[in-house]
């Protein structure tokens, strides 16, 4: 199956940007759906999370050095910068160890990447697992883990918890033969957004498990995967690609106050949508080449 990982990168990067950011130009239904539905951006990071693990050869403690080492250093960074905005030892503290992530879940700063962490903690194992029903045994875990978080009404985890699903699906579709792989992608992606369209904008389904409603989104993201063809970005896309991590973090930290400055100030949406997403690609572009350049050659010493 041929996955077109970085178009798939900027793809979710965009879609958060937007979810989180975007001022609606109008009150049609079309955008006001897609914009409701566009959380589906972090799905597709999980996604391509998995398409680049299978099917490769992992030495499981190089991968985790490697990947903490690429990924935790810039948390730091950021979890930095945000303090000062919102200067507090024990938030730095709390968040830096994870214990914010562990209490808050999807409402801690940047919890995708302590999410995404414990991922590559956990999912090289899931991988080497030599069991042909280890896919049913992630699911009856996945199960337990929801009924446990629903029961005791702890549904900070829901939003990583719900996630599974998705993970073990597209785990079963990267080792598997997909005939007419365009065609049931399309098929796929239909029944997504009908589904999005009943579970996932309004209301979002929440029952009989919290958080039900990311699990719909599941038809949605894998019909996009089987869909996208495979192609080489323009070399200015593939550098935005090579920054989503930086995009996510960002319009974190700044973009609702970047988001609401720049519309007061020109008071026009779409110009004000499109000078947000550009001043953050830029900024997120700045930093990774000043990571790439000056910060990771001391890192990797």
């Amino acid at each position: 199956m041929t996955v077109n990982k970085k178009f798939l990168q900027l793809t979710g990067a965009l879609l958060i940007i937007i979810f989180h950011l975007w001022i609606k130009l109008s009150s049609s239904f079309v955008e006001s759906f897609l914009v409701s539905i566009a959380y589906i951006g972090v799905d597709i990071f999980f996604l391509v999370s998995v398409t680049s693990l299978v099917n490769r050869e992992i030495n499981y403690r190089e991968f985790i050095i490697n990947r903490f080492r690429s990924i935790y250093p810039k948390f730091i960074a950021f979890v930095l910068i945000m303090a000062l905005f919102n200067m507090s030892v024990k938030n730095v503290f709390n968040r830096l160890f994870f214990i914010e992530f562990f209490n808050k879940g999807g409402g801690a700063f940047l919890w995708f990447i302590p999410a995404i962490l414990i991922f590559y903690l956990i999912f090289p194992l899931f991988i080497k697992w030599n069991n042909k029903y280890k896919t049913v045994y992630g699911f009856i875990i996945y199960l337990l883990l929801s009924i446990i978080c629903t029961l005791t009404k702890q549904n900070q985890l829901m939003i990583v918890i719900q996630r599974i699903p998705l993970i073990l699906i597209a785990y079963e579709l990267c080792t598997r033969k997909i005939n007419n792989q365009k065609l049931t992608g399309s098929i796929l992606l239909i029944i997504g957004i009908l589904l999005l369209y009943k579970y996932g904008y309004s209301p979002k389904l929440n029952k009989p498990l919290y958080n039900l409603f990311y699990v719909m989104a599941i038809p949605t993201v894998t019909g996009i995967l089987l869909i996208i063809p495979k192609f080489k970005l323009p070399k200015i896309l593939e550098l935005i690609s090579n920054s989503t991590l930086e995009i996510y973090a960002f319009q974190m930290i700044f973009g609702f106050k970047l988001a609401s400055i720049i519309y007061k100030f020109v008071d026009v949406a779409f110009i004000s949508n499109l000078l947000t997403i550009s001043i953050i690609v830029f900024i997120s572009v700045l930093f990774n080449l000043f990571w790439k350049k000056y910060i990771t050659p001391l890192i990797s010493m």
